[in-house]
């Protein structure tokens, strides 16, 4: 259902573009990824005493910035990006148990956004804006160490390339294995001045892309991007 709304935007975004191929704007950008995992949870049979949390990993986004005139000021926008999310994460439960992973997952995510623009000078525009994203994994990293056990004590460590498939092996790190489509909302403004344009976007995701029984995690990005307008 997800992947069908999706590609039915996409369509009609593409539709507009052919109508419309005078008036488009077409933007080259890359920018500055800050990302984490939120609604971080552990669901074992013990309560977690050592805090379950997501912590923050540097990362990047580049692509194509499509945007389509629709009324006055008014904008349909959409793309294609390359975009690292992910985050530090430490998980835990009643002593027996305790993980630490640095995922680096790496998407494809197409946007689609409603942008407002509003003209302040001759040669500068500021923009603000929001909508949907839907993003498909297909690469990352994965860096784990944890400890286990009740009578009989061990530690772990390792690194693995995330695979996005549907089963998860937490000897290998909890986040080694993702779900492969995340869903979100995007929320977005900034400043074009001639050809160049500075934005901000904040990409909540809402989906628990974590691929086992244990434990949650909704990837959240903020990115800083500069542009270059091509059309």
């Amino acid at each position: 259902m997800k992947n069908g709304l999706i590609v039915i935007l996409f369509c009609f975004l593409i539709s507009q573009i052919k109508g419309q191929s005078s008036k488009t704007e077409l933007f080259f950008e890359a920018g500055y990824n800050s990302s984490h995992f939120t609604s971080i949870k552990y669901s074992g049979n013990s309560p977690a005493v050592i805090g379950d949390h997501s912590q923050n990993i540097n990362s990047f986004n580049t692509g194509l910035i499509i945007n389509v005139p629709l009324k006055k000021n008014f904008y349909l926008q959409s793309g294609l990006s390359l975009t690292g999310k992910g985050g530090k994460t430490q998980i835990g439960g009643y002593f027996w148990f305790y993980e630490k992973d640095t995922a680096t997952p790496y998407y494809l995510e197409i946007p689609i956004n409603i942008v407002f623009k509003k003209k302040i000078s001759k040669s500068s525009s500021l923009f603000v804006g929001t909508g949907a994203y839907g993003a498909m994994g297909i690469a990352g990293n994965n860096k784990y160490a944890g400890s286990s056990g009740d009578f009989v004590y061990y530690t772990f460590s390792g690194n693995s390339n995330i695979r996005f498939e549907k089963s998860s092996n937490s000897f290998k790190g909890y986040y080694s294995t993702l779900k492969q489509f995340d869903y979100g909302i995007n929320f977005l403004g900034g400043v074009e001045i001639k050809k160049i344009m500075l934005k901000i976007n904040y990409g909540l995701g809402l989906t628990d892309v974590a691929n086992n029984d244990y434990n949650k995690g909704k990837n959240a990005v903020l990115s800083f991007n500069i542009g270059y307008r091509i059309k």
